[in-house]
């Protein structure tokens, strides 16, 4: 491989910003590879930055994950419980509410339907007054 900006010499090594053959005396080590220019530097240091900066963020975006599998897993359960337990209490509390002895079925400030008898057997009809 020939250097990209002298022809006659033979390349020691390549851009890492944009593949170009260089020579020894064209050739400027960053530390994090050899460049052409100061635009190909800047590109790399920028790269560099964010590798960087990526391998800092990398066990916190682990721990987030993990944080968000352990609260989704526990809304699952909360709400399967609720899923399972809820209808029997629904209709345990109905029961309570329309039932004949509940003051006139009277909780609340509301009143019972009229097809009460149809939802819930044992409930008195409304008798409008």
């Amino acid at each position: 491989m020939r250097c990209f900006n002298h022809p006659a010499a033979e390349a020691v090594g390549s851009c890492k910003h944009c593949c170009n053959g260089l020579c020894a005396q064209c050739a400027r080590d960053t530390g994090a590879g050899i460049t052409c220019s100061s635009d190909c530097e800047e590109e790399i240091k920028a790269l560099r930055a964010m590798i960087d900066r990526s391998r800092k963020m990398y066990p916190l975006a682990a721990k987030t994950h993990s944080r968000n599998a352990i609260w989704f897993t526990a809304l699952a359960l909360l709400f399967l419980v609720f899923g399972v337990i809820a209808p029997g209490i629904h209709v345990q509390l109905l029961d309570r509410i329309w039932s004949p002895h509940a003051s006139g079925c009277r909780i609340f400030g509301l009143q019972q339907p009229p097809n009460c008898e149809a939802v819930i057997p044992g409930c008195p009809k409304v008798t409008s007054t």
